[in-house]
Formats: structure tokens, sequence, C-alpha cells
């Protein structure tokens, strides 16, 4: 784990994602495995958003939500 921050420290703020090295699970862990994924992908931010789904090459529809608002991970 020291290794692994000491790395994290050289590098540049602006390119990585201010990973914190913890030694525990993660909250959640003891819900069923279908629950548990769809937790993590909304806390790492990578959920099936149409936004996401537009940008990984999966939809070719609008990104916007039936409000009209992009569907992003925060809304």
């Amino acid at each position: 784990m020291k290794m692994w921050q000491e790395r994290l420290d050289s590098l540049d703020a602006s390119v990585h994602m201010n990973i914190r090295t913890e030694e525990h699970l993660l909250a959640g862990v003891k819900n069923a495995w279908i629950t548990w994924k769809a937790l993590n992908r909304l806390r790492i931010k990578v959920g099936r958003s149409r936004a996401n789904m537009l940008k990984w090459g999966y939809s070719n529809d609008p990104d916007n939500c039936d409000c009209g608002t992009r569907q992003t991970m925060q809304h």
C-alpha cells in the first residue's frame, strides 16, 4: 500500500483520480451481487447513463433524459 500511495502521490494531480489506498471492503458488500454491482457503478461513475452509453458506442440515441437535461451519473 505504501508503494501504491507513493506512486499516486508522484503523479500529476490533474491526471489521476484521487484514489485512496485503503484496505477494507466497501459499503454494500453484503448485498446481493446485482445490487452491489449497481451501487459500485454509481460510486465510480461508470453506470449505464445515456451519456455513458453514447460515449462507449452502445447507443446512437440522444443522451437527453426525459426531462430534457443530459442524463449523466450526476443527473
